[in-house]
């Protein structure tokens, strides 16, 4: 299912719940690659696009070609990792060391959140990524 969240007028939130984690066929996850890449690279309207990442999992194989993907064209990027009161401190830290190495490799400027909505951390960074993408168009 896809979700659009209409925050004012011209401007949409587009939810994706799930994707690739989704309990379907691999034919469909296939056509969904498909149809979400084309998307993605040939919108006129979408400003940027917010990745969200379980910190304690972070660049599986489908992320990895995600990311690729994206590669191809200059939107702009925020990987928010999720889940971060699941870690300790320094493993957030090593965690952040080692997705800002992999990420290098992008022609993309990727902005990192990292986040947990049980201990509310990230929340206004990601808010304020939001409304500032809002403000750029």
């Amino acid at each position: 299912m896809i979700n659009f969240f209409e925050i004012s007028p011209g401007y949409r939130l587009v939810d994706l719940p799930g994707y690739g984690y989704a309990k379907v066929s691999k034919k469909i996850k296939f056509d969904w690659n498909i149809d979400i890449n084309k998307y993605l690279l040939n919108s006129t309207s979408l400003i940027g696009l917010i990745i969200f990442m379980d910190i304690r999992y972070i660049i599986k194989e489908l992320d990895k070609k995600f990311l690729n993907t994206l590669n191809k064209n200059k939107m702009l990027l925020c990987i928010v990792l999720t889940k971060a009161d699941k870690l300790s401190f320094n493993m957030i830290q090593k965690k952040i060391i080692f997705i800002n190495k992999y990420l290098s490799i992008f022609r993309l400027k990727i902005d990192v959140i990292i986040f947990s909505s049980f201990k509310n951390i990230g929340i206004n960074e990601l808010k304020k990524k939001i409304n500032c993408w809002f403000t750029l168009n």
